[in-house]
């Protein structure tokens, strides 16, 4: 039995990404009799982070490039003049002191860190250095030199002050952004130190956390709660080429052809209506199929 689509998971604190995906992975192993399905994540959620964790199934796990940069919100809880080790709870505090900013000047400085912006990812990451990740590195006491790179932060709200020296915030970002170095930068504009308190991510895409499905549910009724790869990219707003009968031969036989109007970057390509492939332009304005879906 071939089964293609997405599951919208709940993933509870204390279980890793990858963790829900070998549960994930198990269930429709069952239920389709297939040993070799594929199963994957759309965007990691670390082991302390509950919430909306997109799980791809057979051939939309082929979607990944085209999904892992959609935006995601998030709920957040901020707490400044102290910080830990791994920017947060999980590390021990290492520093002590700081001010706790007021309210105004939180709404003062949110402007700063909405839009592109520059964004180190903390050194306890998976970000790769030189083929390593950076967390094993600092794990056995080197300190890696984790460059900067550019992230979108659509928005950022203030919603609460939940205690003394913590507050809460919707962030709505694009793949990529991390939480708890915004906490870090965030704190450091405001002349202080902080550390992400708590996370939970709310939505990815369309993807929204009152969807969700427990891995309870979802063993009871595997089928039921599978999204359609075609259902599922009517979610987001990617760019769509039908697929011209005149060159559909040679594309669909892994021959790029010239095409005329294609939009730059991923997009989704229909033939006879179905959603078959991602593809993109080529430098000499050729249509180029990749990751076959159908």
């Amino acid at each position: 039995m071939e089964l293609n689509g997405f599951v919208n998971v709940y993933k509870p604190k204390g279980m890793t990404s990858n963790n829900a995906v070998v549960k994930v992975r198990g269930i429709y192993k069952r239920y389709t009799g297939n040993k070799n399905i594929k199963v994957g994540h759309v965007g990691t959620l670390d082991p302390n982070v509950d919430g909306v964790l997109l799980i791809a199934i057979g051939k939309a796990a082929r979607l990944f490039q085209i999904l892992g940069a959609k935006t995601k919100i998030y709920i957040a809880a901020f707490t400044f003049g102290e910080t830990t080790e791994t920017l947060d709870t999980e590390g021990e505090i290492i520093e002590r002191g700081g001010k706790i900013p007021t309210k105004e000047e939180i709404l003062n400085t949110i402007p700063q860190f909405e839009g592109e912006i520059d964004q180190v990812p903390p050194g306890l990451s998976a970000i790769n250095i030189n083929g390593v990740k950076a967390y094993k590195l600092v794990r056995h006491g080197q300190t890696p030199e984790i460059p900067s790179r550019k992230v979108y932060i659509e928005y950022i709200k203030l919603l609460e002050q939940i205690n003394e020296n913590t507050y809460s915030f919707e962030i709505k970002c694009a793949g990529g952004t991390y939480i708890r170095s915004l906490a870090r930068d965030f704190a450091k504009a405001l002349g202080t130190v902080g550390y992400m308190s708590n996370l939970k991510r709310t939505k990815v895409g369309e993807f929204d956390i009152s969807e969700t499905v427990t891995f309870d549910e979802l063993n009871a009724e595997p089928e039921k709660y599978v999204i359609s790869v075609d259902d599922a990219m009517k979610r987001f707003d990617i760019p769509e080429v039908e697929l011209p009968e005149n060159i559909a031969t040679h594309c669909l036989n892994g021959i790029p052809e010239k095409c005329d109007n294609l939009p730059d970057g991923l997009f989704l390509v229909r033939y006879q209506g179905y959603l078959i492939s991602l593809g993109y332009k080529s430098e000499d304005g050729k249509l180029v199929l990749k990751e076959r879906v159908r």
